[in-house]
């Protein structure tokens, strides 16, 4: 019951943030893990460009690999999957 909680919550939060990417304005890609139950997408300007922001649900864990492989993922400078060392989750790039 826990765990489709979360994952329902997840992909909600996955949901919304793909839905921003259809607006023009909006972010334009986002890199999500579904291990650590976040995704992260640029705010603002350009995609590739400022720090990118973190929607994670309220009893997520904070994997700071999957922080780190996040920002390079965004910006076009790594590849479309990681699979994470410290947490296990796979990342994905959607655009």
């Amino acid at each position: 019951m826990k765990t489709q909680l979360i994952r329902s919550l997840f992909l909600g939060i996955a949901a919304l943030a793909l839905a921003s990417c259809q607006s023009t304005s909006g972010p334009t890609s986002a890199v999500a893990c579904p291990k650590c139950e976040t995704v992260w997408f640029n705010a603002g300007g350009s995609a590739g460009k400022g720090q990118p922001v973190a929607l994670r649900s309220a009893g997520a864990m904070n994997c700071p690999d999957c922080q780190n492989k996040a920002s390079p993922m965004l910006k076009g400078l790594s590849m479309n999957s990681h699979t994470c060392k410290s947490c296990g989750g796979t990342m994905f790039h959607c655009r």
